[in-house]
């Protein structure tokens, strides 16, 4: 992990920086400024402002291959944070010290099953659109207005951007048949609506 202080013009290193692959950073908007960062084999490290020490907050979790966290806007308040290990969603109310789990559950309509199903039959391409999902979540990105809207998107391996407007409880596609590789919301969400991804 490295840190700037100046804008990116220089860089110095944050020591000691936690074991394994990082695969996704956090930081608190509140003013103790704590870091999370996941790992991929070591599960999610937090430390505070002062980069001395890292703790291990694992409990609770299904796996610890994990690919991105991040802090709920009102962190101060609510001490929340959300993060995604592949087809695993989970959440902390407690600031990372205990963690609850679910599956992402994505509702498909019969009807894309039947057009799939006879497509297939018929041995003709199936569109983008129609193609069964993979979803392996990457990437999160959580509404700054979380409180009032309970929206948060996730970027996927391959199939593009998934909605959910419920705090996790139910999801939909937005961006269908693309490899995530980052996904950013914007500060100002609530009026001009505007996501950001990189697709490979």
């Amino acid at each position: 992990m490295f840190k700037s202080t100046d804008g990116g013009y220089t860089w110095r290193e944050l020591e000691p920086s936690p074991p394994g692959t990082t695969t996704g950073l956090g930081v608190s908007p509140t003013d103790d400024s704590m870091i999370a960062v996941t790992t991929s084999g070591g599960g999610l490290y937090i430390t505070n402002e002062q980069w001395r020490t890292w703790t291990i907050n694992n409990k609770g979790l299904n796996r610890i291959e994990l690919m991105d966290v991040a802090f709920s806007p009102n962190y101060h308040s609510d001490n929340t944070i959300f993060l995604v290990s592949e087809q695993d969603f989970a959440i902390s109310t407690d600031g990372g010290n205990s963690w609850n789990t679910a599956k992402v559950k994505y509702k498909e309509s019969w009807i894309k099953r039947v057009i799939r199903f006879i497509l297939y039959k018929l041995g003709l391409p199936i569109p983008n659109a129609l193609k069964k999902p993979r979803i392996i979540l990457d990437w999160i990105a959580i509404s700054p207005n979380f409180a009032s809207d309970n929206t948060i998107y996730f970027g996927t391996r391959y199939d593009g951007v998934y909605r959910s407007v419920d705090g996790a409880q139910s999801w939909s596609a937005v961006w269908r048949g693309h490899q995530t590789t980052s996904l950013v919301i914007s500060p100002d969400f609530a009026s001009d609506r505007t996501l950001f991804a990189v697709s490979r």
